[in-house]
């Protein structure tokens, strides 16, 4: 509804009292028509829903005022992205009632760190936690009590009644309490099942007058909240200057191109309302901020905050009725005409104006003394965007510059000027000049035309321009001029933006950069005839941002990154014809092909502020590095078509697009030395470099040239979370990925040190506790034992396969390593604190080699069927104090292709396999310092058949050392079938009185070695068994003292 002509006046009147904005006690009385009914309801205003945040502060209020106290005021934001609403609910209830504890905090930190490595989050553990732990909870402490439910941001229909169905929320009858629901759109309200008590908060427009002063009020909270310098009240003055220029700006709003959110801020800062600083330093973080950069993230935070309490919205639109008005503070001020008034073109130079702003015959200012410090001495601002050809400002601009020298602002964007005013440099104090969007400007000298024959280097012509020293901002986005004046460039040293995009320049003037020393931000985009870049460039020694697109360069500057010691985002977008970033090739090309030279490597290495690099459609690129960029966060890298090798080692690279290992040709990919880089999208990757080298420890200094296959040496498991059965499908059928060498460790750099410092202590505890008898008394309590051996380390060979992974004083679950193990052929295992067994449907689909050392958490190395272990050959496990089996359970397996098997210090140890497990090809057989093994084939539990023979057709070698329990090889006198068997070396194996029954097919006798005293007490019956045995004992001089201490291994 449109306001009457007197509330209009009286509107009129306030907007120009500094008290109206400035004091809440000014205000006139906010009245919301709050409705008395239990469950109240907010759906904005207007179509838009708008203004509910602060809809939602004030009701609030009232509500307290009306019914309270209440004695828990429980508030939720609704986050469409997290998990259901009944679960948001219940966690926001239990939060105001202390119900959260230690095990929510665990497992929200699991679902955030999830949600990070994992690329996207499962909430299934919090909504479990919420419906089994809190919901009960919440309905019993609230049966009773008065409270609050304050509900903002509901995008969807709902049931009220739901909230005491599925959050235990008693209903609010039974203590007087209340329910506030604030909802995004109207749909969502109507769509909702109400019971018919439950009203809606509906507002008129002078309300919205008030909401808007309550919004720029809390606005400047947030603005505070956010940037954390000066107080709430120097930001709520900044949030109404800001409120009001752009009341200037979008009243009666030209349609030609929509504001940027860049233009705004420009505008913002160029008139001193944001804070103005040449270089902020923050004292927290140790970096400095260039004076564009903080201008930059102050205005977006002030638009972020716009935006969030309705006051404006980008890209803006008019609106055409007094619905629409109502979708933001600005949109209902200019629909309405407040704030910016009406102006003529007489009152141009009236001092007492001050920003002003003209389309075509309409004008309009804003003019408060209360916003400006200074004595208003004439305009400061004048905005003429999108005015046409016959509005009358333009064709006397000339005359009315002259007198305009106060002027700070002069946006001519998007005009159809053909010439600049030629006045324009008595504005001597000007700041911001835009020209952006005037197509038909084709010359920035006082000539309004240019010979096609000049040459573009002249610097005779003279630029009106040239005067404007105090300059900071010129924005000439879209001006198609050809040729750039010399002295356009003179005494530039407050520039600190730069924007020549779409301009049809082919080169720079020699000297042309050579006076703005402090040029933060270049911007030269779509410059399609530009073929190469002013050697002067190198003189932006203040530069921040460079961004290059669109061009026809092939090179840069040389040495041009090396003066620009403060460059921070460097954008090279569809330089179709670039080959190189580091200099000339001008020496280069008479003698030798362009095929040539492109396989030179294109090194921006070491450059000390570097923190963002884009290179999109530079299909000549084919090397590529930035090693040693020490702050480069951010590396987008697109349509690289002939990129073969890249080098981003050294960095401080966060995330790794999908888009680089994904380039067609890329072969090498170096990541040394990049600690940041904690995840991988190895769900999103179609194809990997077969060189892909990355640690996250070394300095990435170092140099890698000879690495052939794929190295990762990580600390966390978690790197390789998204590596899951699909992507490990993809390896298995040669895909990518088909050789690489894996190690995760928590510091590489000292795994050796760290193994040999933790066995020597593991020893010497290891003395104590024998001596006190106490750890291990279990194990130790033998009439045999009078004294163990503690030996030294023995290096047995596993051989490293082609998939090789390497874990090293890890505490981390396997599952975190994705599927990795299921691609895995050889894994070494030290010193792990976490791991417990090996699931063989998942983690061993293609083992063939592994090793396990100081493990001291396995209890079992194989879990589940054994069908995955069909490829296994090799297995040497050591100094696994709690290991009791190697499998599972006493069922037999598949262990088709195991060779070797090496057991050697587990003192927990009972058996080694079940009779029956297939063992066709097994060859060596070592078991060394087992005190507890009793026998090394146990009886199958589930086994229906007799248990005759133990085949072992390719038994070589048997090895048996210090195992003082074991009294048979079968805990039955079961017949051995080994062919090939040859060596059986004992010693310190005093309980061993029966050696295996072997088939009479037997082609030679076992050689033996051990003990003379053992050997005599070996019983044969049948005494043919005997025939079956060649002893090779020690002579008997060295064998006095046979029970000595093994201070060696048997060889």
């Amino acid at each position: 509804m449109a306001p009457s002509s007197f509330e209009r006046t009286i509107w009129l009147k306030n907007q120009r009292d500094k008290d109206f904005w400035l004091n809440e006690d000014r205000w006139p009385y906010l009245f919301l028509n709050v409705p008395g009914s239990y469950v109240c309801w907010s759906v904005g205003v207007g179509p838009m829903a708008s203004f509910t945040r602060a809809i939602s502060i004030r009701a609030v209020e009232k509500i307290h005022q009306l019914h309270g106290p209440f004695k828990h005021v429980i508030k939720v934001d609704l986050d469409p992205a997290f998990m259901s609403i009944k679960y948001q609910l219940a966690i926001a209830a239990a939060k105001e009632l202390g119900l959260l504890d230690e095990e929510y905090n665990r497992i929200k930190e699991e679902y955030e760190v999830l949600r990070y490595y994992s690329y996207e989050g499962n909430t299934y553990e919090l909504e479990n936690y919420a419906r089994e732990r809190l919901l009960p909870r919440i309905g019993s402490q609230l049966s009773s009590e008065k409270y609050m439910l304050v509900v903002e941001n509901l995008q969807w229909p709902i049931e009220t009644s739901s909230f005491s169905e599925d959050v235990g929320l008693p209903p609010p009858t039974w203590a007087e309490s209340r329910l506030f629901i604030s909802v995004t759109s109207q749909d969502a309200y109507n769509r909702s099942r109400r019971k018919l008590m439950e009203q809606a908060i509906y507002i008129n427009n002078e309300q919205v007058m008030m909401l808007t002063l309550c919004s720029l009020h809390h606005s400047a909270e947030h603005i505070f909240n956010m940037i954390h310098q000066e107080r709430k009240e120097y930001w709520h003055h900044i949030a109404i200057n800001c409120f009001h220029y752009a009341m200037l700006i979008f009243t009666k709003h030209s349609q030609v191109v929509p504001v940027t959110s860049d233009e705004l801020i420009h505008h913002w800062a160029a008139h001193g309302i944001l804070p103005h600083v040449s270089i902020k330093e923050e004292a927290n973080m140790h970096i400095s901020i260039s004076k564009h950069a903080y201008m930059h993230q102050v205005g977006m935070v002030i638009l972020e905050a716009f935006e969030k309490y309705s006051l404006l919205q980008l890209p803006y639109s008019p609106a055409n009725d007094p619905d629409g008005a109502t979708g933001t503070a600005v949109q209902f001020f200019a629909y309405h005409g407040l704030v910016a008034e009406c102006i003529t073109l007489d009152e141009l130079l009236d001092n007492k104006k001050n920003w002003i702003s003209f389309v075509d015959d309409h004008g309009w200012h804003v003019s408060r003394e209360w916003l400006s410090q200074e004595k208003p001495r004439g305009p400061t601002s004048l905005i003429l965007r999108g005015c046409s050809q016959q509005s009358p400002i333009l064709s006397k601009l000339d005359h009315f510059l002259l007198e305009l020298c106060f002027l700070r602002v002069l946006d001519l964007s998007y005009t159809p000027l053909k010439s600049l005013p030629s006045t324009i440099g008595s504005l001597l104090n000007l700041w911001l000049l835009s020209l952006r969007g005037c197509h038909h400007l084709k010359t920035l000298s006082t000539s309004s035309t240019t010979s096609a024959t000049e040459s573009s280097t002249n610097a005779s012509s003279y630029s009106p321009l040239s005067t404007l020293y105090l300059l900071q901002i010129l924005d000439m986005n879209g001006v198609p001029f050809s040729h750039l004046p010399q002295d356009l460039g003179n005494q530039k040293s407050n520039l600190i933006y730069l924007d020549m995009s779409f301009s049809e320049i082919t080169i720079f003037p020699p000297n042309f950069f050579q006076g703005m020393s402090n040029l933060e931000e270049l911007i030269l985009v779509n410059c399609s005839k530009l073929v190469e870049l002013s050697p002067s460039m190198v003189a932006l020694s203040s530069l921040t941002t460079l961004e290059v697109t669109g061009t026809q360069i092939r090179y840069f500057p040389q040495k041009i990154f090396e003066e620009m010691q403060n460059l921070q985002s460097l954008k090279l977008i569809d330089n179709k014809k670039l080959i190189s970033l580091t200099g000339s090739i001008s020496m280069v090309l008479p003698t030798v092909g362009l095929d040539s030279f492109m396989v030179e490597e294109n090194k921006l290495e070491g450059h000390p502020t570097l923190v963002s690099f884009i290179l999109i459609r530079a299909p000549h690129i084919r090397r590529l590095s930035l090693r040693g960029c020490r702050k480069l966060e951010a590396v987008e890298l697109k349509n690289l078509d002939a990129l073969e090798e890249l080098d981003l080692s050294a960095t401080a690279i966060k995330d790794l697009s999908s888009d680089i290992p994904n380039l067609p040709l890329l072969r090498r990919l170096l990541l040394a030395g990049v600690p940041s880089l904690r995840r991988f999208p190895w769900h999103m990757l179609e194809r990997l470099p077969n060189v892909f080298y990355l640690d996250h420890c070394t300095d990435g200094i170092g140099k890698h040239s000879d690495q052939i296959c794929s190295q990762l040496c990580v600390t966390d498991f978690r790197f390789f979370c998204t590596f899951n059965y699909s992507v490990a499908h993809l390896v298995r059928d040669g895909r990518f990925f088909q050789s690489f060498f894996v190690q995760a460790a928590p510091c590489i750099t000292n795994t050796s040190k760290q193994l040999q410092d933790e066995e020597a202590m593991v020893d010497t505890k290891l003395q104590e506790l024998l001596q006190k008898q106490s750890t291990y008394v279990d194990v130790y309590r033998s009439c045999y034992i009078q004294e163990v051996a503690i030996a030294s380390p023995i290096t047995v060979p596993l051989h490293r396969t082609e998939r090789h992974v390497e874990i090293t004083g890890m505490q981390s679950v396997l599952k975190d390593l994705g599927y990795l193990l299921y691609v895995t052929k050889s894994i070494s295992v030290t010193c792990d604190s976490s791991i417990k067994y090996f699931d063989c449907s998942r983690y061993v689909g293609e083992l063939e080699e592994c090793e396990l050392r100081w493990c001291h958490k396995m209890e079992e190395v194989f879990n589940g069927h054994t069908q995955g272990l069909k490829n296994l050959r090799n297995v040497h496990v050591r100094n696994l104090k709690s290991l009791v089996c190697l499998f599972s359970n006493y069922s037999c397996n598949a262990l088709s292709s195991l060779a070797h098997l090496h057991l050697e210090d587990c003192p927990r140890l009972k058996h080694v396999v079940a009779h029956g497990t297939t063992l066709p090809c097994l060859k060596t057989l070592d078991i060394l310092f087992c005190y507890n093994l009793k026998t090394i084939f146990i009886r199958n539990a589930y086994s229906q058949q007799a248990e005759d023979t133990c085949q072992l057709p390719s038994l070589q070698r048997v090895r048996l050392q210090e195992l003082p329990l074991l009294q048979h090889f079968h805990d039955s006198d079961t017949t051995f079938t080994a062919p090939m068997w040859k060596e059986l070396h004992v010693r310190g194996c005093w309980s061993l009185q029966l050696l295996p029954r072997l088939d009479v097919q037997q082609a030679e006798k076992v050689k033996v070695s051990g003990e003379r005293r053992w050997w005599s007490k070996l019983q044969w019956s049948p005494l043919s068994r005997r025939d079956s045995y060649n002893p090779k004992l020690p002579p008997k001089f060295a064998s006095l003292d046979e029970r000595a201490v093994m201070t060696s291994y048997l060889r």
